[in-house]
């Protein structure tokens, strides 16, 4: 899932409620920090999209200019000035155009953002290890969280929060990466733990992908891939 620039504040929907059953409030919790350095934190965690303007300022507002034959070139015009951001704007015509979504909808999904980060974050910070990955499924406008087991599983609820059961711990994806680094040796070209998936992804020159293959076979979730093509090891993730 390709992330994007976020709004800096939380939209509130008190109908839509994140849960972490048996938790309690920690003094030192996210939500008891400053709003400003609350909101630092979660911007610092995403990565901007090429395809936004970064000379824009964040707050500056939209108005969509008129094409020839007095049609807007996007939905945005319904909005009024200042009701939305220039990176609002390019972030949701951006995701309407890569996920088939209305403009309003992938708007939605821009502002939900924060939310679904400080969700992310109060999970790690609870379960630790055991959170495998998170990502937001855009198309959806879902927070997906991968977990090692269905005990961690069955403690975090949440509105548009998805649990995956994965079966692997996030220390346990990096020792997987690092044993098939060190069997691979030179062969290597690069190695990543892709957390959506809960898989270890190796780069191999072509003229080495049998054999790479050949010395990671028992290796579970790994995932081969050269310039000619992919051969994926090991069982596949768990859904």
């Amino acid at each position: 899932m390709f992330p994007i620039f976020l709004r800096a504040f939380f939209t509130k929907d008190a109908s839509c409620k994140t849960e972490i059953q048996g938790a309690d409030q920690a003094p030192g919790a996210a939500a008891s920090l400053p709003r400003r350095q609350r909101l630092a934190k979660i911007v610092a965690t995403i990565a901007v999209a090429p395809a936004i303007a970064l000379a824009a300022a964040p707050t500056a507002s939209y108005a969509a200019a008129p094409t020839p034959g007095g049609n807007n070139s996007t939905q945005a015009s319904s909005y009024a000035p200042g009701e939305i951001s220039m990176i609002e704007r390019l972030s949701a015509e951006y995701l309407a155009k890569t996920y088939g979504l209305s403009f309003k909808e992938a708007l939605s999904r821009v502002r939900a953002q924060p939310k679904h980060t400080a969700n992310a974050q109060r999970f790690q910070k609870k379960f630790g290890d055991r959170i495998t990955g998170t990502f937001i499924d855009q198309k959806r406008g879902k927070l997906i969280v991968n977990v090692a087991d269905k005990k961690t599983a069955s403690k975090i609820r949440g509105c548009k929060v998805e649990v995956h059961v994965v079966g692997v711990t996030a220390s346990g994806l990096e020792g997987i990466r690092t044993e098939a680094e060190k069997r691979l040796g030179g062969k290597l070209n690069s190695a990543s733990v892709d957390a959506s998936r809960a898989m270890v992804v190796i780069d191999v020159s072509e003229e080495d992908l049998e054999s790479s293959r050949a010395a990671v076979k028992d290796l579970k979730r790994v995932e081969i891939t050269s310039s000619g093509g992919s051969v994926s090891i090991g069982s596949a993730p768990v859904k």
